[in-house]
């Protein structure tokens, strides 16, 4: 089903609950902007259908296409400006989904009816951009079989060029909707609600580690995206349980000290710290350098954003002197202090092991 037949049968279905509930489920300047022009995309390919159907049907009085998608240029221009606005009408989907529950509860079931083949209704929102490459496609053959002396060879160069014209923005705009579809995955993957699809947010990396526990290390799969870290736990085939969304902003990321854990990785964030061991030190190398360049690269665009503070406050940002217990610690295990880990001093009956709340680390504590 295509994305404009979508788009009107979703606005008969806010209609719908509109008139049950007696009040408007959403405002229609929004409703307006979420379906940004796909009422005129759904018409201009309508129209297209058509004349090309004709001159298809009479063939042998007027054997010329192109002329028609030049006359239609300046209307195909609309998907470079439906494909600019996709991010914003997108968020403005997400924001109303989250702040009016009406129309959240409009959108899933709309999405769960056999008309949208319960797929998301991003899902549709993003087809139109495909459309154009389409175009380009036919008409790249076409002139491929043309003869140069053709009476329809100058305007289908012509309207290949409009078309190569759009196509470019819609090149941008796939590679986003490639991210989108993985975003969009890893959601419908995560047991329970969860808004993993952000505007601006990017897929990096994921896999699975091992995590170090109390006693054990257990498998833990991570979905590293360009602000965040997310940390789950498998539960069946496919699917996960979502343990915490580790913000990158402050966050460290390391190798351990001692050698003999060479797999090995440190976290530290503010929600959680802990030990990730790889498969490989090669393995863990890349996993430390994607959460790195990402750490990084969120630093830097966070910095730009708050240029009207002062410099001190812009200089927090990536302070990594960070004050005792602002980071939550990592849990180093008993096992691996075999005395304390402030004074070197050797653990007794007296002088048992304890752990410091704040930093994690090994301490001795007495027993009274």
């Amino acid at each position: 089903m295509c994305a404009t037949e979508i788009g009107l049968d979703f606005r008969d279905a806010v209609a719908k609950a509109t008139r049950q509930n007696g009040k408007p489920v959403v405002e229609e300047r929004i409703l307006t902007q979420i379906l940004y022009y796909l009422p005129q995309l759904y018409q201009l390919n309508r129209d297209l259908l058509r004349e090309l159907e004709e001159r298809v049907a009479h063939w042998g009085d007027h054997q010329r296409l192109a002329d028609i998608f030049v006359q239609k240029g300046p209307y195909l221009k609309m998907y470079s400006t439906y494909i600019r606005q996709f991010d914003n009408n997108v968020a403005m989907l997400d924001e109303q989904c989250r702040k009016n529950p009406g129309f959240a509860t409009v959108v899933r079931g709309f999405e769960m009816s056999p008309r949208c083949a319960s797929l998301a209704l991003k899902h549709y929102l993003l087809k139109p951009v495909q459309r154009i490459p389409q175009y380009q496609l036919l008409l790249t053959d076409y002139l491929k079989n043309l003869p140069e002396d053709s009476s329809d060879y100058k305007d289908t160069q012509a309207a290949l060029g409009i078309v190569k014209e759009v196509a470019n923005h819609a090149n941008d705009i796939m590679k986003q909707g490639d991210n989108f579809q993985k975003l969009m995955h890893i959601q419908y993957s995560l047991n329970g609600q969860h808004e993993i699809v952000q505007p601006g947010r990017v897929f990096l990396k994921e896999g699975t580690l091992m995590k170090l526990s109390r006693k054990v290390m257990q498998p833990r799969m991570f979905f590293l995206f360009n602000d965040t870290l997310l940390y789950t736990t498998p539960v069946q085939s496919g699917q996960y349980k979502l343990n915490s969304m580790l913000s990158l902003a402050g966050m460290k990321v390391s190798k351990p000290s001692q050698e003999a854990y060479q797999n090995e990785l440190n976290i530290e964030s503010v929600e959680r710290s802990f030990i990730l061991s790889a498969s490989s030190a090669t393995e863990r190398d890349e996993w430390l350098a994607a959460i790195a360049t990402a750490i990084d690269d969120h630093t830097r665009k966070k910095i730009t954003f708050i240029s009207s503070r002062s410099q001190e406050e812009a200089d927090g940002v990536c302070d990594s002197g960070a004050p005792l217990g602002s980071k939550a610690p990592i849990w180093i295990p008993d096992l691996r202090a075999t005395m304390c880990m402030v004074c070197t001093c050797e653990f007794t009956l007296t002088w048992r092991r304890h752990h410091c709340r704040a930093c994690g680390k090994v301490r001795k504590g007495h027993v009274p």
